[in-house]
């Protein structure tokens, strides 16, 4: 749900008993306070429901950066996976959750925020060691990776950020999301296949992530094959875990003419297997997440960070939480 706060840095000074520079201080994690005001004033901020103006803040943040050299990151990205600095991605080949971060800080840039990176780890966001580090730093949006850790591992104050999640996950989240669209994705890829002329396909993939990805594949894989012969009918393979025995198995019996599947590895076994592709056999990936040789559906991942810059900024000018 939606929070506006009124309480003013006045009121949170007041409550504690100092100024309302030591307040400013304080909430930034400034070394010049001492960790008995700084927790007085948080206890005080924490009390009264107090967040600070975004707006403001992305102003005075703008005043002191005119004085560093240094900008003060205000949104931070937080990742599962180790993401590299923007200089050293423009000079290589970025997986794809390196290209939503580089959409996102190229976007935070051109708005005139920072964007700090974040390596998640289970311990941290445990421990609620993130959620005041995020805080000490004076990070007012959060871009969060959901998979794989779940809603209710998270000890985080959510109501002190702006924030917009991305990645599928199996769990329920309730907050701004920004997803592909992944019905019309598969969708395009199908129709595609179909003016090559297959007729034949075969869908393979983990039941997790047929779960995650709310079953849209398999729909759409079902409802061309009701438009196909029964005799063309191929069962999809979507088991607990992908296994090459099982999976030459069902090659070998169902002879699908395109397979269709997220997993490099299921390329390799069908390579392994003697085929050629496309040859003997096509296959295509319902995303491809890297820049590779593939055939497939790749979205614009960099074009995703921008718009999850975007829905937070929006939050943040309208000070909402």
């Amino acid at each position: 749900m939606t929070k506006i706060y009124n309480v003013s840095m006045k009121q949170v000074a007041e409550r504690a008993g100092v100024s309302r520079m030591t307040v400013s201080l304080a909430l930034r994690g400034h070394s010049k306070i001492s960790s008995s005001t700084t927790e007085r004033v948080l206890k005080a901020a924490k009390e009264l429901g107090y967040n600070p103006n975004p707006y403001l803040s992305v102003l005075g943040t703008h005043i002191r950066s005119s004085k560093q050299k240094k900008l003060q990151a205000q949104l931070a990205y937080l990742c599962h996976r180790r993401i590299r600095s923007p200089s050293r991605l423009s000079q290589t080949i970025p997986v794809f959750e390196e290209e939503f971060f580089l959409g996102a800080d190229q976007r935070a840039k051109s708005l005139g925020y920072g964007l700090e990176r974040i390596q998640l780890n289970k311990r941290d966001v445990a421990s609620g060691h993130l959620n005041q580090m995020l805080i000490n730093r004076g990070i007012m949006g959060l871009i969060v990776w959901r998979h794989p850790i779940k809603p209710m591992e998270w000890n985080m104050e959510w109501e002190r950020f702006a924030v917009c999640t991305m990645g599928a996950s199996l769990d329920a989240w309730d907050f701004h999301t920004v997803e592909c669209d992944r019905h019309r994705g598969m969708t395009d890829l199908v129709r595609n296949l179909r003016l090559f002329g297959y007729s034949r396909p075969g869908l393979v993939m983990l039941e997790e992530q047929d779960r995650s990805h709310s079953h849209i594949q398999r729909s759409v894989i079902s409802n061309w094959q009701m438009q196909l012969p029964h005799q063309d009918h191929v069962p999809h393979l979507i088991e607990p875990k992908l296994d090459k025995t099982d999976f030459l198995t069902w090659l070998d019996r169902y002879d699908p003419d395109v397979v269709i599947s997220g997993y490099d590895f299921a390329l390799d076994w069908i390579l392994g297997s003697g085929r050629s592709v496309p040859e003997d056999i096509g296959f295509a990936r319902p995303q491809i997440t890297e820049k590779k040789d593939l055939s497939g559906i790749r979205y614009d991942h960099l074009a995703m960070g921008q718009a999850a810059v975007d829905v937070i900024s929006g939050q943040i000018i309208n000070n909402e939480r």
